[in-house]
């Protein structure tokens, strides 16, 4: 879990990575969660609560998205 710093950080890291306002890469990081799903390009797979797909979006260089075995 993020504190809020990093949450920040992680959110205007995003916003910069795909030229989107800092107020939706923030909606973006909370639906996003502890566990970014990948999509094959590498690209973040942002879900909404009804498990819609709402976008999909660079990360941000220096991201690891690799999951934990």
């Amino acid at each position: 879990m993020l504190d809020l710093s990093k949450f920040d950080e992680q959110s205007a890291a995003l916003a910069e990575a795909n030229g989107i306002p800092l107020y939706l890469a923030g909606h973006y990081m909370a639906l996003i969660g502890d566990t970014p799903e990948i999509d094959d390009d590498g690209k973040l797979i942002v879900r909404d609560a009804n498990d819609d797909e709402i976008a999909r979006l660079m990360a941000p260089a220096g991201w690891d998205l690799a999951i934990p075995a």
